[in-house]
């Protein structure tokens, strides 16, 4: 997968899964508004990442590698 970022990257996943925000939210333990705040690009808590991340399957090294890119300065 080519990098993504953070919101991008739970939705695509999300959506391999054909999960709903909804069956999202109740598989990783939080509200279905959460998982809709970070898709549209919100930044939740590490310990929401984390349930979201084990949810969709998403590797330690995959979710690091996505923030990473991010905190990276652009020039």
């Amino acid at each position: 997968m080519a990098a993504k970022d953070l919101a991008t990257l739970i939705r695509v996943k999300r959506a391999e899964k054909r999960w709903s925000q909804a069956d999202l939210a109740v598989r990783a333990g939080v509200s279905r508004s959460l998982v809709a705040y970070v898709e549209t690009g919100g930044r939740p808590s590490i310990s929401t990442l984390k349930k979201m991340a084990t949810a969709l399957g998403i590797s330690a090294s995959e979710l690091s590698a996505i923030l990473l890119a991010e905190e990276a300065p652009h020039a």
